[in-house]
Formats: C-alpha cells, structure tokens, sequence
C-alpha cells in the first residue's frame, strides 16, 4: 500500500496503530477530524493534505476509537487505506459493528466475492465512474 501511495499520491502518511498509545491517546476523546488530523500530523512530522496525502491506517482495529472514526473521515471526503495485509481484523470489525450490506475492501489481491466481503483489485478502480 505504501508503494501504491507513492506511486499515485504526492505523499503518503502510514500510522501503525498496534501498541501505539499516543495514537490511543489521541482517538480517546472527540473524533473531531481537524482535531484528529492536527495530532497525527505532529506525530509524524509533516503536513497531511487531503487532497494530496493517501493516509494509510495499519492495524486500526488496536484502537477501537480509531476504527470509529473511519466513517467520520469518510464523511470529511478524506481517504483512508488500510495496509496490505489482507488478513487484518480492522474490515470485519467494522463490518460485525455498523453490520453494512456488503464490505467493500480494495487491495492488490485480485477480484474475489465472500459472503460478507468485495474485494476490488486497485488495477480495476479507474474502472468504475468517479
């Protein structure tokens, strides 16, 4: 995903949020997003611009406030990826928690259709109308 990032953003912002207690830190009162954003660019030293910046979030399930705050990210139009590692408990915990029809993970693994779980290969994104 960091690669992925390179390549198609102008810059990449990766959190690691497993035994990350500033991160728990930060994520333990409101989920306020500029907030939010303030603290994580402090914490990695340099700007992130939602327009330009793919944060990616690994092991966000660690931090179950974190994991909340997807949604809110979302509704502020600010992508967030999670790592490459297709086994991480982040996507089902956030599946068994707000129950969604269908989640839909996009990854560098190929198509494929689980009962509860889409999984779109990044090749096939510019596919689809934006």
């Amino acid at each position: 995903m960091k690669e992925f990032g390179r390549q198609e953003y102008e810059d990449v912002a990766y959190i690691n949020f497993d035994h990350n207690s500033k991160m728990e830190e930060l994520f333990s009162s409101d989920l306020n997003i500029e907030r939010l954003i303030m603290g994580m660019e402090i914490y990695i030293g340099k700007k992130i611009d939602p327009q330009k910046t793919l944060l990616i979030f690994d092991e966000v399930q660690e931090v179950p406030k974190a994991l909340t705050s997807l949604k809110y990210f979302y509704e502020n139009a600010i992508e967030v990826k999670a790592e490459e590692n297709l086994r991480a408990k982040s996507l089902r915990a956030y599946y068994e928690k707000y129950q969604p029809e269908l989640a839909v993970r996009t990854s560098m693994s190929d198509y494929r259709r689980q009962d509860w779980l889409l999984n779109l290969p990044l090749y096939a994104i510019e596919a689809f109308p934006g």
